[in-house]
């Protein structure tokens, strides 16, 4: 077993991840990547006018 998951042993359901970690990470990856181009312009346009005030708020 890898040294990272030697810690992980005391969760709960660890076992049944155990040899589906690298499966669940790649559907992950891809996962990240089809959203990606949607979700970051999204988030980019809600999120400018909270830093704008954050920054006003701050001087």
């Amino acid at each position: 077993m890898a040294d990272w998951l030697e810690g992980l042993e005391g969760l709960e359901g660890f076992e049944a991840l155990e040899g589906n970690v690298g499966i669940f990470g790649i559907a992950a990856g891809i996962g990240a990547a089809l959203l990606a181009p949607v979700v970051l312009p999204v988030l980019g346009k809600a999120g400018k006018p909270v830093v704008k005030a954050v920054v006003k708020e701050g001087m």
